[in-house]
């Protein structure tokens, strides 16, 4: 075996040190980020101004919800988002109240919505409408994306070609007038019960009252249950053919750089063809193109991990595709 020259151990000493810089300055570019950014759930002392979207909010009917997105800007315009890290309120709980990061009505009226965040504070104008009549669910746009959330619908379930144990639903509700039928009128209507709503194999199932071998998808009481509940109570509608139907889809924020180790809530709206919005936030679904550099919940928060890079979080709902990019 030959011996090492003397200029083969200096040359392997050399690509050391060399990989030992270039492991160091990593490290400190990986630092320097993390201190440039706060950690999720601690409002920088940096920021300057505190952000509500939307700037107002109006709540028509009982089920009617609004998300809100809080975002902090710093001294030197960097966006940061605190939508979970702040202290919220509203000066009239009995109008509207607030749920985590959700405002909810009450009852008619108007009422201030308040979120802290250390010494800075922002306000929203909340205005409560028809809060006594719970709005007529209309099966393609309520229901059917519920669906979607849910993952019924979806390859892997009741959206498969052979539907699953004798259900079958359309891949990702493309036909709604098909779900419709075989969830109302197949199997002799028993997987609704009109006389008896809280009954419905629609509600039994889902909530783990029943057993179903997709598992609990929803909680009793929660509104994606109210939902389906007063649907049934309603006598199941279709909906009118001529009701309003979702064109567009708006995401806040469209883009953004995140830190590692940070997070991102997704605000979701859907623009409806007589031009009126709403918040579908939690009815979207969501889905990212590289989850090791940011994965995102059901709920459309996204939270980033150790890997730098970028990712697109897909938003579908009603058919309708948005996309949120993201560089960390």
């Amino acid at each position: 075996m030959r011996r090492p020259l003397d200029s083969d151990v200096e040359k392997t000493r050399l690509q050391t040190r060399q990989t030992v810089r270039a492991a160091l300055g990593v490290l400190a570019f990986v630092a320097a980020l993390v201190l440039a950014y706060p950690a999720a759930g601690a409002p920088p002392s940096a920021v300057q101004s505190l952000t509500i979207e939307p700037p107002s909010l109006e709540l028509r009917g009982a089920n009617r919800q609004q998300h809100v997105l809080v975002t902090g800007r710093t001294a030197d315009g960097k966006l940061i988002d605190l939508t979970h890290a702040c202290e919220w309120s509203t000066d009239k709980p009995e109008v509207a109240r607030v749920s985590g990061t959700v405002v909810q009505g009450v009852a008619d009226g108007t009422a201030v919505l308040r979120v802290k965040a250390g010494a800075l504070e922002a306000r929203a104008a909340v205005r409560v409408v028809d809060f006594a009549g719970f709005p007529a669910v209309h099966f393609a746009n309520d229901v059917v994306p519920l669906f979607s959330k849910l993952g019924c619908n979806s390859a892997a379930c009741h959206g498969k070609a052979s539907g699953q144990n004798g259900f079958k639903l359309s891949v990702f509700g493309f036909d709604p007038e098909a779900d419709y039928n075989a969830l109302v009128k197949e199997a002799r209507g028993r997987r609704v019960f009109p006389a008896s709503p809280e009954q419905s194999l629609l509600l039994l199932k889902p909530t783990g009252r029943m057993a179903h071998g997709g598992g609990r998808r929803i909680e009793a009481g929660s509104p994606d249950y109210e939902l389906l509940l007063h649907w049934i109570e309603q006598g199941m509608p279709a909906g009118r053919a001529d009701a309003p139907h979702v064109v567009a889809l708006r995401l806040r924020p469209a883009d953004r750089v995140l830190a590692t180790q940070a997070s991102q809530q997704i605000l979701t709206t859907a623009v409806f063809s007589d031009g009126s919005r709403r918040d579908v936030t939690a009815s979207a679904s969501y889905h990212s193109n590289a989850p090791l550099v940011a994965e995102v919940d059901r709920q459309g928060r996204v939270r980033t991990g150790e890997v730098p890079g970028e990712a697109a979080i897909t938003v579908n709902y009603m058919g309708l595709v948005g996309a949120a990019r993201f560089q960390v």
